[in-house]
């Protein structure tokens, strides 16, 4: 049923991988979109998802070097310390 509803939506195969999405996906997605979208530390995703923080890091990190250096940048904690 989850493939066949896929399937209507035209987004069944995953472009990225050729192969089609399962309903597992949807943990991936989630995963990422919160740690990307949303800045949820790994620590509290690990506690939702019930999985480690090196699992998670493993499986759902897509985090890139902009965005590593974005949130290194440290802006609250400036302001925090320093007005």
């Amino acid at each position: 049923m989850f493939e066949d509803y896929l399937n209507h939506l035209g987004i069944l195969v995953d472009p990225s991988t050729g192969r089609n999405r399962v309903l597992y996906s949807i943990r991936s997605t989630f995963s990422t979109a919160m740690m990307s979208l949303d800045k949820t530390p790994i620590r509290d995703l690990s506690v939702q998802l019930g999985n480690s923080v090196g699992m998670i890091q493993k499986h759902y990190d897509r985090a890139t070097a902009a965005q590593i250096a974005i949130n290194l940048q440290g802006v609250n904690t400036r302001k925090t310390f320093f007005g």
